[in-house]
């Protein structure tokens, strides 16, 4: 059982893991010989019990099936490294799968200018990014997701709010780190717009207001 956990399991770091060679057939015979023993030691149960959750695992990543595996809390010594990476490949993937999901629904529509923010939802996409409390080690392209969507709650929640000429939410945008997840790009990008156009108008507004034809011409260029 030992020898056969190790043929066959998935190669690489979480977020890229090469499971090409993945397979269970080693496993699947040696399984079904033991399974024939009419008497089976503690080790041997606790073997047969890993070996036979690790297959699972096996094919859970090849499915992307996160809860195949969730169920299961332990293996044996033998089997823990493969079936910790398994899991946090599978949770990183639905992970990433809510949060893309909530990122698509309540979001910010309509044209610069014009848009409607009383379609605007947060409850969700708050509810998913708690949700993802790490559980397992996250990877590049989880955290990018995460970080997405933490800013674009935050830029929903000011524009729903009616502060789209905040400083702090272009300072948001202008400031993140790394690369927007781009299920949310076109939204964030909109926001942006509108924040800018909300400043220019303001700019106007004071221009105006004080007579300032060096304000006002400043203000028509931006």
């Amino acid at each position: 059982l030992r020898e056969a956990m190790k043929v066959g399991g998935p190669q690489g770091d979480v977020g890229n893991i090469d499971g090409t060679n993945i397979t269970t057939t080693a496993l699947d015979a040696v399984i079904k010989d033991v399974e024939n023993f009419v008497k089976r030691s503690h080790d041997t149960e606790t073997l047969l019990r890993s070996a036979r959750i690790i297959r699972i695992a096996r094919t859970a990543l090849k499915d992307g099936s996160w809860k195949d595996v969730e169920k299961f809390t332990n293996v044996c010594t033998d089997a823990a490294a493969e079936f910790a990476l398994i899991c946090a490949e599978l949770w990183n993937k639905k992970m990433q799968e809510s949060l893309a999901e909530a990122m698509s629904r309540g979001k910010v529509i309509g044209r610069v200018g014009n848009l409607r923010t009383e379609v605007v939802h947060t409850e969700g996409l708050a509810i998913a990014l708690a949700e993802c409390a790490a559980q397992h080690e996250i990877s590049p392209t989880t955290k990018e997701f995460l970080d997405t969507a933490n800013l674009l709650l935050y830029l929903r929640r000011g524009i729903s709010g009616n502060v789209v000429d905040s400083h702090s939410l272009r300072t948001q945008i202008e400031e993140f780190p790394g690369k927007m997840s781009d299920v949310a790009v076109a939204e964030i990008n909109l926001i942006k717009a509108e924040i800018s156009l909300n400043a220019a108008l303001t700019e106007l507004r004071s221009a105006i207001s004080h007579q300032s034809l060096s304000a006002l011409k400043t203000a028509i260029e931006v």
